[in-house]
């Protein structure tokens, strides 16, 4: 079940995340946030529609639809409980439609968490390593992961994860750290590995790396139609907040991923 956070908590977890997955470029319409990252990740690739944007509707989406599509990226707005009621059901009138319903989950960590077996090594940049284990074992194109990557280096806070045992790495991840509050992005493991409890490890190390650097939240996002992933953070002890979705304008060419 999902809890239903309150609209000033959906805000300030989606502006920590605003934060801690940076886009390349961005620009305030009010308390609106339009942004672009090259096309990687709606994430980055969307406007983030939270307050008030400082015009009428009609002319709001109007803006936000110019302005993505001058940039030649697929005009997508996301859409929280934060956002103008009005808005989702306006955007749904001119044809935008739904994609991607996703959960946001957080949890407290505790100052000493349990060690686990294995060793979790933690670099402040992303080295090619990590790079290239996360798009080959996600199965990214060469053309996502070098966006993906030129979104990694824009991370200055926090650690890229490998989790390795005398079979080498078998998984990795991202911390991306906003004072005592962080999110967790870019969990893969080896796909040769999945399904034995690997996941789990690595975001338990995940948690207790975060915790000991001072860190007293997580949060995360997953798609809500990927069950698996949601019993695992359901286990691991985060709490499902909030859903949203995004809407993407008809005809526009997707933006990749979440």
């Amino acid at each position: 079940m999902i809890e239903v956070a309150s609209q000033e908590r959906v805000a300030e977890l989606e502006r920590l995340a605003h934060r801690t997955w940076p886009c390349r470029n961005q620009e305030r319409m009010g308390d609106w946030i339009l942004r672009e990252a090259d096309g990687f990740t709606r994430r980055a690739n969307s406007c983030l529609a939270i307050g008030d944007s400082g015009l009428a509707l009609e002319e709001s989406v109007a803006r936000v639809e110019a302005w993505f599509r001058s940039r030649e990226i697929e005009p997508c707005f996301k859409i929280t409980s934060a956002a103008p009621p009005e808005l989702d059901r306006r955007l749904e009138e001119l044809g935008w439609s739904i994609t991607t319903p996703t959960i946001t989950m957080i949890r407290r960590l505790e100052p000493e968490m349990s060690a686990l077996a294995g060793e979790l090594s933690v670099s402040a940049i992303p080295d090619s390593d990590w790079l290239q284990k996360v798009s080959l074992w996600d199965g990214e194109s060469a053309d996502k992961a070098c966006r993906h990557a030129e979104l990694a280096r824009r991370i200055h806070s926090g650690g890229f994860l490998a989790w390795r045992t005398v079979e080498g790495v078998l998984a990795v991840g991202l911390v991306s750290m906003d004072g005592a509050n962080s999110f967790l992005y870019d969990v893969v493991v080896h796909p040769e590995r999945r399904g034995h409890g690997i996941g789990r490890t690595f975001c338990q190390s995940a948690m207790d790396w975060a915790a000991s650097c001072g860190t007293r939240t997580m949060a995360l996002q997953v798609l809500e139609s990927n069950q698996i992933a949601r019993n695992l953070y359901d286990s691991l002890g985060f709490d499902p907040k909030y859903r949203y979705h995004y809407r993407v304008a008809p005809g526009s060419e997707p933006t990749c991923g979440c």
